[in-house]
Protein backbone atom coordinates (compact mmCIF):
# COMPACT_ATOMS: atom_id res chain seq x y z
CA UNK A 1 0.00 0.00 0.00
CA UNK A 2 1.08 3.67 -0.45
CA UNK A 3 2.09 5.94 2.45
CA UNK A 4 2.62 9.75 2.34
CA UNK A 5 5.23 11.29 4.57
CA UNK A 6 3.75 13.78 7.01
CA UNK A 7 6.78 16.07 6.74
CA UNK A 8 8.07 16.09 3.16
CA UNK A 9 4.97 14.66 1.51
CA UNK A 10 6.98 11.93 -0.19
CA UNK A 11 4.95 8.92 -1.28
CA UNK A 12 6.36 5.42 -0.89
CA UNK A 13 4.92 1.91 -0.73
CA UNK A 14 4.72 -0.49 2.16
CA UNK A 15 4.34 -4.22 1.66
CA UNK A 16 0.94 -5.63 2.32
CA UNK A 17 0.64 -7.45 5.60
CA UNK A 18 2.99 -5.23 7.58
CA UNK A 19 0.03 -3.44 9.04
CA UNK A 20 -1.61 -6.76 10.09
CA UNK A 21 -4.96 -8.26 9.19
CA UNK A 22 -6.82 -5.41 10.76
CA UNK A 23 -6.30 -1.89 9.68
CA UNK A 24 -4.50 -0.12 12.49
CA UNK A 25 -1.93 2.58 13.04
CA UNK A 26 1.71 1.67 12.80
CA UNK A 27 4.93 3.66 12.89
CA UNK A 28 6.74 4.36 9.62
CA UNK A 29 10.11 6.05 8.93
CA UNK A 30 10.38 8.17 5.80
CA UNK A 31 13.18 7.08 3.53
CA UNK A 32 13.86 10.64 2.37
CA UNK A 33 13.69 12.85 5.44
CA UNK A 34 13.94 10.07 8.07
CA UNK A 35 10.84 11.42 9.80
CA UNK A 36 9.01 8.85 11.94
CA UNK A 37 5.25 9.11 12.02
CA UNK A 38 2.13 7.05 12.56
CA UNK A 39 0.41 5.79 9.44
CA UNK A 40 -2.92 4.07 8.88
CA UNK A 41 -3.24 1.01 6.72
CA UNK A 42 -5.14 1.87 3.60
CA UNK A 43 -4.09 5.49 3.95
CA UNK A 44 -3.84 5.97 0.17
CA UNK A 45 -5.78 4.20 -2.55
CA UNK A 46 -4.13 1.45 -4.49
CA UNK A 47 -4.18 3.39 -7.71
CA UNK A 48 -1.01 5.37 -7.84
CA UNK A 49 -1.45 9.07 -8.45
CA UNK A 50 1.06 11.33 -9.98
CA UNK A 51 1.97 14.10 -7.63
CA UNK A 52 3.46 17.30 -8.80
CA UNK A 53 7.10 17.45 -8.01
CA UNK A 54 7.86 19.68 -5.04
CA UNK A 55 9.72 22.75 -5.93
CA UNK A 56 12.60 23.53 -3.71
CA UNK A 57 13.53 27.18 -3.93
CA UNK A 58 16.98 27.85 -5.21
CA UNK A 59 19.04 29.29 -2.43
CA UNK A 60 19.97 32.94 -2.90
CA UNK A 61 23.71 33.33 -3.20
CA UNK A 62 25.29 34.98 -0.18
CA UNK A 63 26.02 38.65 -0.69
CA UNK A 64 28.17 40.72 1.57
CA UNK A 65 26.21 43.71 2.84
CA UNK A 66 27.35 46.95 1.40
CA UNK A 67 27.19 50.01 3.66
CA UNK A 68 24.71 52.56 2.34
CA UNK A 69 26.18 56.00 1.90
CA UNK A 70 25.05 58.49 4.54
CA UNK A 71 23.24 61.61 3.31
CA UNK A 72 25.52 64.48 2.82
CA UNK A 73 25.42 66.80 5.79
CA UNK A 74 24.30 70.36 5.21
CA UNK A 75 27.08 72.82 5.25
CA UNK A 76 27.30 74.54 8.56
CA UNK A 77 25.98 78.10 8.59
CA UNK A 78 28.59 80.71 8.86
CA UNK A 79 28.21 82.62 12.10
CA UNK A 80 26.93 86.10 11.43
CA UNK A 81 26.20 88.93 13.83
CA UNK A 82 23.21 91.20 13.21
CA UNK A 83 23.91 94.82 12.53
CA UNK A 84 22.67 97.51 14.98
CA UNK A 85 20.08 98.58 12.41
CA UNK A 86 18.65 95.03 12.20
CA UNK A 87 18.60 94.71 15.98
CA UNK A 88 16.64 97.97 16.21
CA UNK A 89 14.11 96.64 13.69
CA UNK A 90 13.68 93.42 15.65
CA UNK A 91 12.98 95.24 18.89
CA UNK A 92 13.50 93.72 22.32
CA UNK A 93 13.58 89.91 22.33
CA UNK A 94 11.73 88.22 25.14
CA UNK A 95 11.31 84.59 26.09
CA UNK A 96 7.82 83.15 25.58
CA UNK A 97 5.75 83.13 28.74
CA UNK A 98 3.03 80.60 29.41
CA UNK A 99 0.48 80.04 32.13
CA UNK A 100 -1.23 82.65 34.33
CA UNK A 101 1.55 85.14 33.78
CA UNK A 102 0.88 85.13 30.05
CA UNK A 103 -2.59 86.57 30.59
CA UNK A 104 -1.03 89.69 32.03
CA UNK A 105 2.06 89.88 29.85
CA UNK A 106 1.62 92.44 27.06
CA UNK A 107 3.60 90.28 24.60
CA UNK A 108 1.05 87.46 24.57
CA UNK A 109 -2.45 87.38 23.13
CA UNK A 110 -4.16 87.38 26.52
CA UNK A 111 -1.74 89.99 27.75
CA UNK A 112 -2.46 92.18 24.76
CA UNK A 113 -6.18 92.16 25.59
CA UNK A 114 -5.42 93.08 29.19
CA UNK A 115 -3.04 95.81 28.05
CA UNK A 116 -5.67 97.28 25.72
CA UNK A 117 -8.24 97.25 28.54
CA UNK A 118 -5.82 98.99 30.90
CA UNK A 119 -4.96 101.58 28.27
CA UNK A 120 -8.65 102.21 27.63
CA UNK A 121 -9.33 102.71 31.33
CA UNK A 122 -6.33 105.00 31.62
CA UNK A 123 -7.54 107.01 28.62
CA UNK A 124 -11.02 107.41 30.12
CA UNK A 125 -9.58 108.49 33.45
CA UNK A 126 -7.31 110.97 31.71
CA UNK A 127 -10.15 112.39 29.65
CA UNK A 128 -12.35 112.75 32.71
CA UNK A 129 -9.53 114.28 34.74
CA UNK A 130 -8.66 116.73 31.98
CA UNK A 131 -12.30 117.31 31.05
CA UNK A 132 -13.42 118.44 34.47
CA UNK A 133 -11.26 121.58 34.53
CA UNK A 134 -12.33 122.28 30.95
CA UNK A 135 -16.00 121.81 31.84
CA UNK A 136 -15.56 124.10 34.80
CA UNK A 137 -13.98 126.73 32.56
CA UNK A 138 -16.77 126.35 30.00
CA UNK A 139 -19.37 126.67 32.75
CA UNK A 140 -17.78 129.86 34.08
CA UNK A 141 -17.46 131.29 30.57
CA UNK A 142 -21.15 130.71 29.80
CA UNK A 143 -22.13 132.12 33.18
CA UNK A 144 -20.06 135.25 32.49
CA UNK A 145 -21.70 135.69 29.07
CA UNK A 146 -25.13 135.23 30.66
CA UNK A 147 -24.40 137.87 33.31
CA UNK A 148 -23.32 140.33 30.62
CA UNK A 149 -26.63 139.76 28.85
CA UNK A 150 -28.53 140.14 32.13
CA UNK A 151 -26.97 143.58 32.70
CA UNK A 152 -28.42 144.83 29.37
CA UNK A 153 -31.94 144.09 30.71
CA UNK A 154 -33.90 144.13 27.44
CA UNK A 155 -36.26 141.24 26.75
CA UNK A 156 -34.05 139.45 24.21
CA UNK A 157 -30.97 139.82 26.37
CA UNK A 158 -32.78 138.43 29.40
CA UNK A 159 -34.02 135.52 27.30
CA UNK A 160 -30.45 134.87 26.16
CA UNK A 161 -29.18 135.13 29.74
CA UNK A 162 -31.66 132.50 30.92
CA UNK A 163 -30.62 130.16 28.09
CA UNK A 164 -26.90 130.59 28.79
CA UNK A 165 -27.41 130.12 32.52
CA UNK A 166 -29.31 126.93 31.72
CA UNK A 167 -26.42 125.59 29.63
CA UNK A 168 -23.93 126.49 32.34
CA UNK A 169 -26.14 124.81 34.95
CA UNK A 170 -25.59 121.46 33.21
CA UNK A 171 -21.93 121.78 34.11
CA UNK A 172 -22.41 123.58 37.42
CA UNK A 173 -25.85 122.93 38.96
CA UNK A 174 -25.57 125.91 41.32
CA UNK A 175 -25.99 128.25 38.33
CA UNK A 176 -29.63 127.15 38.03
CA UNK A 177 -30.45 129.86 40.57
CA UNK A 178 -29.08 132.50 38.19
CA UNK A 179 -31.31 131.16 35.43
CA UNK A 180 -34.26 131.53 37.79
CA UNK A 181 -33.23 135.11 38.52
CA UNK A 182 -33.09 135.95 34.79
CA UNK A 183 -36.55 134.46 34.24
CA UNK A 184 -37.98 136.46 37.15
CA UNK A 185 -36.46 139.72 35.90
CA UNK A 186 -37.90 139.16 32.46
CA UNK A 187 -41.34 138.23 33.78
CA UNK A 188 -41.51 141.19 36.20
CA UNK A 189 -40.58 143.65 33.43
CA UNK A 190 -43.44 142.39 31.27
CA UNK A 191 -45.89 142.56 34.17
CA UNK A 192 -44.83 146.15 34.94
CA UNK A 193 -45.39 147.20 31.30
CA UNK A 194 -48.80 145.49 31.29
CA UNK A 195 -49.86 147.50 34.34
CA UNK A 196 -48.73 150.79 32.80
CA UNK A 197 -50.54 150.07 29.52
CA UNK A 198 -53.84 149.45 31.27
CA UNK A 199 -55.20 153.03 30.82
CA UNK A 200 -54.32 153.04 27.11
CA UNK A 201 -55.77 149.56 26.52
CA UNK A 202 -59.25 150.87 27.33
CA UNK A 203 -59.33 152.95 24.16
CA UNK A 204 -56.85 151.19 21.89
CA UNK A 205 -57.58 147.56 20.90
CA UNK A 206 -54.00 147.05 19.71
CA UNK A 207 -52.65 148.13 23.08
CA UNK A 208 -55.21 145.89 24.78
CA UNK A 209 -53.96 142.92 22.76
CA UNK A 210 -50.36 143.79 23.57
CA UNK A 211 -51.20 144.09 27.25
CA UNK A 212 -52.91 140.70 27.35
CA UNK A 213 -49.85 139.09 25.76
CA UNK A 214 -47.56 140.77 28.29
CA UNK A 215 -49.71 139.64 31.22
CA UNK A 216 -49.86 136.06 29.99
CA UNK A 217 -46.14 135.79 29.19
CA UNK A 218 -45.11 137.61 32.35
CA UNK A 219 -47.13 135.26 34.54
CA UNK A 220 -45.63 132.23 32.81
CA UNK A 221 -42.06 133.48 33.26
CA UNK A 222 -42.59 134.33 36.93
CA UNK A 223 -44.08 130.91 37.54
CA UNK A 224 -41.19 129.15 35.77
CA UNK A 225 -38.60 131.29 37.54
CA UNK A 226 -40.19 130.64 40.93
CA UNK A 227 -40.09 126.88 40.38
CA UNK A 228 -36.42 127.05 39.37
CA UNK A 229 -35.60 129.21 42.39
CA UNK A 230 -37.35 126.77 44.72
CA UNK A 231 -35.37 123.85 43.27
CA UNK A 232 -32.10 125.79 43.58
CA UNK A 233 -32.64 126.77 47.21
CA UNK A 234 -33.55 123.20 48.12
CA UNK A 235 -30.31 122.00 46.60
CA UNK A 236 -28.09 124.81 47.95
CA UNK A 237 -29.92 126.58 50.80
CA UNK A 238 -26.90 128.72 51.73
CA UNK A 239 -25.90 129.76 48.20
CA UNK A 240 -26.18 133.51 47.64
CA UNK A 241 -27.59 133.08 44.12
CA UNK A 242 -30.32 130.75 45.42
CA UNK A 243 -31.23 133.10 48.29
CA UNK A 244 -31.61 136.20 46.12
CA UNK A 245 -33.58 134.28 43.46
CA UNK A 246 -35.94 132.97 46.10
CA UNK A 247 -36.29 136.46 47.64
CA UNK A 248 -37.20 137.95 44.25
CA UNK A 249 -39.71 135.16 43.65
CA UNK A 250 -41.35 135.85 47.03
CA UNK A 251 -41.53 139.60 46.30
CA UNK A 252 -43.26 138.99 42.97
CA UNK A 253 -45.70 136.36 44.25
CA UNK A 254 -46.85 137.88 47.57
CA UNK A 255 -44.50 135.71 49.59
CA UNK A 256 -42.15 136.60 52.41
CA UNK A 257 -38.96 137.98 50.81
CA UNK A 258 -37.46 138.96 54.19
CA UNK A 259 -37.00 135.26 55.03
CA UNK A 260 -34.50 134.96 52.18
CA UNK A 261 -33.11 138.49 52.15
CA UNK A 262 -31.79 138.42 55.71
CA UNK A 263 -29.29 135.57 55.15
CA UNK A 264 -28.47 136.95 51.68
CA UNK A 265 -27.55 140.37 53.10
CA UNK A 266 -25.38 138.74 55.75
CA UNK A 267 -23.49 136.73 53.12
CA UNK A 268 -23.13 139.48 50.48
CA UNK A 269 -24.28 142.93 51.74
CA UNK A 270 -22.76 144.75 48.75
CA UNK A 271 -24.07 142.44 46.03
CA UNK A 272 -25.84 144.62 43.39
CA UNK A 273 -28.45 141.97 42.61
CA UNK A 274 -29.28 141.61 46.31
CA UNK A 275 -29.78 145.40 46.48
CA UNK A 276 -32.02 145.20 43.43
CA UNK A 277 -34.15 142.54 45.12
CA UNK A 278 -34.36 144.60 48.30
CA UNK A 279 -35.82 147.48 46.25
CA UNK A 280 -38.44 145.17 44.72
CA UNK A 281 -39.28 143.76 48.15
CA UNK A 282 -39.68 147.26 49.60
CA UNK A 283 -42.36 148.07 47.01
CA UNK A 284 -44.10 144.67 47.33
CA UNK A 285 -45.82 145.75 50.54
CA UNK A 286 -47.35 148.87 48.98
CA UNK A 287 -46.17 151.96 47.13
CA UNK A 288 -46.10 154.37 49.99
CA UNK A 289 -43.76 157.33 50.17
CA UNK A 290 -41.55 155.61 52.70
CA UNK A 291 -41.41 152.41 50.66
CA UNK A 292 -40.48 154.37 47.55
CA UNK A 293 -37.67 156.15 49.36
CA UNK A 294 -36.28 152.90 50.63
CA UNK A 295 -36.52 151.40 47.18
CA UNK A 296 -34.67 154.36 45.64
CA UNK A 297 -31.87 154.00 48.18
CA UNK A 298 -31.48 150.31 47.39
CA UNK A 299 -31.47 151.06 43.65
CA UNK A 300 -28.79 153.70 44.15
CA UNK A 301 -26.67 151.14 46.00
CA UNK A 302 -27.13 148.66 43.15
CA UNK A 303 -26.07 151.27 40.56
CA UNK A 304 -23.05 152.16 42.67
CA UNK A 305 -21.96 148.52 42.96
CA UNK A 306 -22.59 147.79 39.26
CA UNK A 307 -23.02 150.87 37.03
CA UNK A 308 -23.89 148.69 34.01
CA UNK A 309 -26.92 147.14 35.73
CA UNK A 310 -29.59 148.85 33.61
CA UNK A 311 -32.50 147.35 35.57
CA UNK A 312 -31.63 149.55 38.56
CA UNK A 313 -31.80 152.68 36.36
CA UNK A 314 -35.06 151.68 34.69
CA UNK A 315 -36.74 150.87 38.03
CA UNK A 316 -35.59 154.21 39.43
CA UNK A 317 -37.00 156.01 36.36
CA UNK A 318 -40.29 154.10 36.73
CA UNK A 319 -40.52 155.33 40.33
CA UNK A 320 -39.86 158.87 39.08
CA UNK A 321 -42.76 158.52 36.61
CA UNK A 322 -45.05 157.32 39.43
CA UNK A 323 -44.02 160.32 41.53
CA UNK A 324 -44.58 162.63 38.53
CA UNK A 325 -40.92 163.61 38.44
CA UNK A 326 -40.94 163.44 34.65
CA UNK A 327 -37.72 165.40 34.06
CA UNK A 328 -35.71 163.05 36.23
CA UNK A 329 -37.49 160.06 34.65
CA UNK A 330 -36.69 161.22 31.07
CA UNK A 331 -33.06 161.82 31.97
CA UNK A 332 -32.62 158.36 33.41
CA UNK A 333 -34.51 156.63 30.60
CA UNK A 334 -32.59 158.43 27.85
CA UNK A 335 -29.34 157.24 29.45
CA UNK A 336 -30.67 153.67 29.40
CA UNK A 337 -31.73 153.85 25.74
CA UNK A 338 -28.36 155.31 24.85
CA UNK A 339 -26.61 152.39 26.62
CA UNK A 340 -28.97 149.81 25.08
CA UNK A 341 -31.13 150.97 22.16
CA UNK A 342 -33.05 147.67 22.22
CA UNK A 343 -34.48 148.21 25.70
CA UNK A 344 -38.25 148.03 25.04
CA UNK A 345 -39.40 148.90 28.55
CA UNK A 346 -37.21 152.01 28.74
CA UNK A 347 -38.51 153.26 25.39
CA UNK A 348 -42.14 152.65 26.37
CA UNK A 349 -41.68 154.42 29.71
CA UNK A 350 -39.99 157.31 27.90
CA UNK A 351 -43.06 157.70 25.72
CA UNK A 352 -45.27 157.73 28.83
CA UNK A 353 -43.05 160.34 30.51
CA UNK A 354 -43.51 162.96 27.80
CA UNK A 355 -44.93 166.31 29.13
Amino acid sequence: MLIRCARCQAVFSVQEGLAGPVQRAFRVECGRCQAVFDAQSGQLPETPRTSSPRRIPTPVPFQRPVAAPLPAARPQAVERHATPEEMADLGPLRAPIYGPVARQNPFTRGGAVAAVALLSIAAVVTIVALGRPREARDGRAKADQAMEALLLDDDKSLELAAALFGEAARLRPAIEADRAFALLLRGSAQQDLAERLEPLSRTDPAVATEREGLLREGARLVQEGSAAAQAAVEQSPEEISALRAMALSSALTSGNPARWLEPAVKIAPDDPLVSLVRATAALAGGRTGEAEERALSFLAAARSAQPRLLRARVDAAALAVDRHDLASARQGLQAVVQANPRHERAKRLLSLAQP
